[in-house]
């Protein structure tokens, strides 16, 4: 189980990349974050206003899949991040006018407006 989640890991980061693609206007994509001890991807599609996708939270004791629903309206993002055995989550955030970066921050579950930026990968 440590391979593996070591190798998620791995995966995760190693795929970020350093590179920031120019501005978007919609969150169709792969997005990925960090903060301390935490590695974030989010797998999203949009339809009109309406967020629809998937997360992975990865930190030192492992890692879970979230279901994501949200909206964006001018930019203003709002996802509800839940699955069984967690406590929901709420990300807010923006998304940058400039280059592929929303900039906000994740409550719920034990994380208390942890801030995460997440880059279009």
């Amino acid at each position: 189980m440590r391979w593996l989640l070591v190798g998620a890991l791995a995966v995760s980061v190693l795929g970020c990349g350093d590179k920031i693609l120019g501005p978007t206007s919609t969150l169709d994509g792969v997005w990925a974050g960090a903060s301390p001890g935490y590695t974030f991807t989010l797998t999203l599609t949009q339809t009109d206003t309406v967020i629809n996708g998937t997360a992975v939270i990865a930190g030192i004791g492992g890692f879970a899949n979230f279901d994501v629903e949200g909206t964006m309206v001018s930019h203003v993002v709002k996802l509800n991040v839940f699955t069984t055995g967690f406590d929901p989550m709420k990300y807010d955030a923006t998304l940058s006018t400039s280059q592929a970066v929303m900039d906000g921050t994740l409550d719920g579950s034990g994380f208390n407006k942890l801030v995460v930026s997440f880059h279009k990968r």
